[in-house]
Order: structure tokens, then sequence, then C-alpha cells
């Protein structure tokens, strides 16, 4: 890893505060228990960036201005003096503001045009070897030992920032852009001043090869999506099946409840039979019966067709005993 540091102006600081940079210089040696390296490099100076900021930040005042003046217009329209003056006052602010950004904008883009304007930046390079997690390394994965090596990396970063913190010194880890863009400068010099690095990625430089998806790939997508819509459908049928015959199984019970409703009344018919009178027996079953065909009449004709399949023999054993 990368620590990229950014200096103090220790020219411009007192005796004292000169004292107490060094001091936190010395004690972050003092710290140090792994080997560091510290190198400087110099590169052009790259403004484009900080222009196309100026640039976007002008065209946002030049619309707000656009949209005072219809302001002001609607003001004169409606005789609304103060508001007027306030929006006028408004804009004068805003065209000062949009002079300035545009005259900070040209000399920025003149001073970019110079080749000669470089910039310093420090950096400090920190190593880990997997030797150094000692003995056993045969135990452990490739991913495992570098994520060991990552998180001891990372470690001995913080504590560096850490340390150079009490000299005033602000440091960052580079990504994986910015330490590419250092290498790059490293090793390609008099290119790097030509072709700049931000450059060739905002090109595209690195997509010149094919970036699709295997054909295999592509067909475990298509037969996880098929897989993924079946089970769907599974799903949704067997939803409605199982409701289906959760409602089978209610009417059925329903029926049984009502059949077992008038096998029990006529069983107490035929226990007091001899207690009561013929007449009054057969009007009673005949009463039952009827009850038992009103419930059925009451019923949706599915259910209909299921109860004159469940009792229909049980129908002519009642008759049988009535007429008996």
């Amino acid at each position: 890893m990368i620590l990229q540091c950014n200096g103090v102006n220790y020219d411009l600081m007192s005796e004292d505060e000169k004292i107490s940079v060094e001091e936190g210089f010395v004690q972050f040696l003092n710290t140090l228990r792994f080997p560091i390296q510290l190198y400087v490099q110099s590169r052009t100076l790259n403004l484009r960036d900080i222009i196309a900021e100026y640039k976007s930040r002008v065209d946002v005042l030049v619309s707000d201005i656009d949209k005072i003046d219809s302001r002001i217009a609607q003001a004169k329209v409606q005789g609304n003096k103060a508001l007027k003056e306030k929006l006028e006052f408004e804009k004068r602010r805003k065209v000062n503001i949009l002079e300035y950004g545009i005259n900070i904008t040209d000399y920025v883009e003149k001073l970019s045009s110079n080749k000669n304007v470089l910039q310093q930046r420090t950096y400090v390079v920190v190593s880990f070897y997997s030797a150094e997690i000692g003995g056993g390394l045969e135990k452990y994965s490739k991913e495992e030992i570098y994520n060991m090596c990552f998180s001891e990396l990372y470690t001995r970063c913080q504590n560096i920032a850490s340390a150079l913190a009490t000299s005033q010194i602000t440091s960052k880890i580079l990504d994986s852009e910015e330490l590419a863009e250092l290498l790059y400068i490293a090793y390609n010099r008099d290119e790097a001043e030509l072709l700049q690095f931000s450059k060739a990625l905002d090109s595209q430089y690195d997509s010149l090869y094919s970036t699709g998806k295997d054909v295999l790939q592509k067909k475990q997508e298509k037969l996880d999506q098929e897989i993924n819509i079946a089970a769907i459908d599974l799903a949704t049928d067997s939803i409605l099946k199982a409701d289906k015959k959760k409602q089978i199984e209610d009417l059925q019970s329903a029926i049984k409840k009502e059949q077992k409703i008038q096998e029990k009344a006529n069983e107490l018919l035929d226990t007091y039979e001899n207690q009561l009178d013929p007449r009054v027996y057969e009007l009673a079953k005949n009463e039952v019966e009827q009850y038992g065909n009103k419930k059925g009449q009451e019923k949706t004709p599915e259910q209909n067709e299921t109860s004159t399949i469940t009792t229909p023999k049980k129908k002519v054993v009642r008759r049988r005993k009535v007429e008996d």
C-alpha cells in the first residue's frame, strides 16, 4: 500500500511550531517497527478537472441570472417596485461573481498551457510479505493469505497516518486508480506529459478487448431465469389447487355434519317410536327428511351433486321404515 502525504508550510511557521513538527517527526521515526520507503514524485500540474468545475459553476450563475431577469420582468408587469429593486440588487451581485469566475477560469486555462508548472508529491510505500506471517502457510488458502496480508498492510498504514498527524501531516491511502496513475507516471515520464492517465481512462483505452459474458455463463443465466419463472408458475398453481381442495374438504365436512344431524334425529325418533303416536312418528320422520332436502337445496349445484351421491341409500332405508 502507498500513502500520499500532504506537506506543511514549514518555512512559514514560528519557531515553536517548527519544534513541534520536528518532535512529531522524531516520534514517528521512533515508533516504526517495519521498513518503509519514502518516494517523491514531480509531475505536471493537471488543472483540467479544476477548469471543468469552474466552467460548470459559471454555467450555473448564467442560468441563475436568466431566472432573475424573468422575475424582474414579472415584477415590472405587476408594479411591485420593492421586489423589482431587490431582484436587481441580487442580479448585480450575481453578475459580479460571474465576471470574477470567468476571469479565474481564463487565468487557470492560460496557466494550464504552461508545461513548466510542476507539483511535488511525497509518498510512503509500505510492504508486507506473506513469509512474515510465520510457519504453516500451507494450511491457509491463497485467499486467506491475501486477506491476512491486506489486513496487516491496512493496519500499518493507519499507524503511519496517526503518527504523521502529530507533525500536522495529513495522509491518505491510494486507491487502485491513483496507484495505477503513480506507477504510470513513474515508468512513462515522457509519455505522461502528452497522454495523461486520466485522459486514457476517459478514452477507455483499457476497453479495447471484448468484455462480453461467456457463452456458458449466458446459458446458465438463461437457465436460471427459466427455472425461476417455472418455479413461480408452479407455486401459483399449487396455491390455487390447494385452495380448491380446501374448499372441497370444507364442503364435505359440512355435508357430513348435516348427515350426522339427520342420522342422530332418526335414531332419537326410532328410540321413542313406541312412546309416540304412529301418525306423529310418521310426520316427524317426514320432517327430518324434508330438513335434509332443504339443506341440500341451500347448497351450490356442485354441493347438491355431492350430497346426492352420498345420501341415496339412507333415504331408501328411511322410506322403508316409514312404510313398515
